[in-house]
């Protein structure tokens, strides 16, 4: 990340994958890890980038999740799109959920290539 941050930038993206943190393992607490990183993360590089627009990609789906991952997924969701409002460091939030999520927290049909990714389609709808 070092190396990342150096230099001056307008704009920082940051994206990760709750998926990633074992929501379909450990629950509320890849939640709470999830969270707590992103903001870590959204700290170190302010504290390096103090005039760039901080702006996080948004959670999005998993063909592993079930009802109580979804519900965990769509909380989360809604807490990180008010990020922008509350935390004067997070110039953005870009919305993948509502975009691909098939109302079960699992891909749209035709949007992924496996569990954890999405494909060709998948992708320009992110974009």
């Amino acid at each position: 990340m070092k190396q990342t941050l150096a230099g001056d930038h307008d704009l920082i993206i940051i994206g990760l994958s709750l998926g990633n943190e074992g929501l379909d393992r450990t629950g509320a607490k890849a939640v709470d890890s999830f969270r707590s990183g992103l903001q870590e993360i959204v700290t170190i590089c302010r504290s390096k980038q103090r005039n760039a627009k901080i702006v996080l990609a948004g959670v999005y789906p998993n063909g592993k999740f079930l009802k109580k991952h979804h519900i965990l997924l769509m909380d989360f969701h809604k807490e990180m799109m008010e990020w922008p409002q509350s935390n004067p460091d997070v110039f953005g939030v870009i919305d993948f959920l509502t975009k691909l999520d098939d109302g079960r927290g699992r891909w749209k049909d035709g949007t992924f290539t496996d569990k954890s990714h999405p494909n060709d389609t998948g992708h320009q709808i992110m974009a």
